[in-house]
């Protein structure tokens, strides 16, 4: 799976939630000022990307992942290992 395809999928599985348009969802987009992501909406995205991508994260993992971009990078990085 190539980065464009993992940024598109993130985006959609944060359109799905959200209902922010994914064109609207920038590198630097963070998920709880900008998207309004409360602690079960980041709960959602995360299974959602572990079921997609069949991954895993740590906690500590995740809470440094607090915009679109790190998020991105995160995942990029797991889907490569």
């Amino acid at each position: 799976m190539d980065e464009n395809d993992i940024e598109l999928a993130l985006k959609a599985i944060i359109t799905e939630i959200s209902s922010i348009p994914a064109e609207e969802i920038k590198l630097d987009t963070k998920f709880e000022e900008d998207l309004n992501f409360d602690d079960l909406d980041t709960d959602a995205f995360v299974i959602e990307v572990k079921d997609k991508f069949s991954i895993d994260f740590t906690d500590k993992e995740i809470s440094k992942a607090t915009t679109f971009g790190r998020f991105f990078n995160l995942v990029k990085d797991k889907v490569d290992e």
